[in-house]
């Protein structure tokens, strides 16, 4: 059980002192800022693609509505999994295969033929 004492309470600006900042922190920040990045234009990225796919895999509007939605079914199906594993394993040991898988999943994306084959990458590249 946690001791409610005092003397024991830091306030973050007296951590950060004690901890100080430096290299480390400038590359988790860093890091992290290009996560964030490809996380947002993997998630929305599509919507500017999206007229250009209606002419070339001849897509109906409830296609277009599904290609944009799917991504994030697969990232409400997988969140709790990936946040278990990070947890448990690491953060760093689940983000960097995470992102290499990715990324290859999104190239092979650029590259379907049709719907289906585009809808379940899309699937799986929220999934990661």
């Amino acid at each position: 059980m946690a001791r409610d004492n005092k003397e024991d309470t830091v306030v973050i600006d007296e951590a950060l002192e004690r901890t100080g900042y430096g290299k480390f922190n400038i590359l988790v920040i860093l890091f992290c800022g290009f996560v964030l990045n490809n996380v947002v234009l993997e998630s929305v990225g599509v919507s500017f693609a999206l007229p250009v796919l209606e002419c070339d895999l001849n897509l109906s509007h409830r296609e277009q509505g599904i290609i944009g939605a799917v991504a994030f079914a697969g990232v409400i199906t997988s969140s709790h999994f990936w946040g278990f594993l990070a947890d448990t394993t690491g953060r760093k040991r689940i983000m960097q295969p995470a992102l290499l898988m990715g990324f290859f999943i999104t190239a092979l994306s650029s590259l379907s033929p049709n719907f289906i084959t585009f809808a379940v990458l899309r699937f799986l590249s929220g999934i990661l």
